[in-house]
């Protein structure tokens, strides 16, 4: 007729129209340890740049407040009772889309999915978690972290070495999907 394939359009619209409304992302499962920490990542890359003062809300599976970040300050006191003091984040890097957590002191209730949800530009990650006990056969935390880092050693459960990870695997990620 008109030369277009009109059932070639369909995927193409349906990406159109799922482009234009929310971005979900999910990342792949994060294995913790019971008595140990997890970074959660949460990063947004998107074309929407965000406002200087951004809030960003943290939920677990059964949507417990994790963390609450307001106009770009983190507010421990709206935590849930069982997440208090076991939540840092890193304000520094909150003007570069990053606003993962680290959760310490695992306990196997913690294990399930977690949400990061920025509402301005509707951009949501879900972080599964599975958390398992510690055994002799679990490798050496520093050669873990090295092996996750793709052979960069580092000190682990440590801040720096949490974030020299998160940019690794992120940019393993993007490179991987470009």
């Amino acid at each position: 007729m008109d030369g277009v394939d009109r059932p070639a359009l369909v995927p193409l619209c349906l990406v159109l129209i799922c482009r234009l409304t929310s971005v979900i992302c999910q990342v792949h499962v994060n294995q913790g340890f019971i008595g140990h920490e997890v970074l959660l990542p949460c990063v947004y890359r998107e074309q929407d740049p965000l406002p200087d003062r951004v809030s960003v809300y943290w939920r677990d599976k059964d949507d417990n407040i994790v963390l609450d970040i307001i106009n770009s300050s983190p507010k421990e006191d709206t935590a849930d009772s069982m997440f208090k003091k076991r939540v840092e984040s890193f304000p520094e890097l909150f003007k570069n889309g990053n606003f993962s957590i680290v959760l310490r002191n695992l306990q196997q209730t913690d294990a399930g999915l977690y949400e990061c949800h920025i509402p301005v530009v509707d951009f949501q990650v879900n972080v599964p978690l599975k958390v398992s006990a510690v055994t002799k056969a679990t490798l050496d935390p520093v050669e873990s972290t090295q092996n996750a880092a793709g052979g960069l050693k580092c000190v682990p459960w440590t801040p720096l070495c949490l974030l020299v990870f998160v940019v690794l695997r992120f940019l393993s990620l993007t490179h991987v999907t470009a």
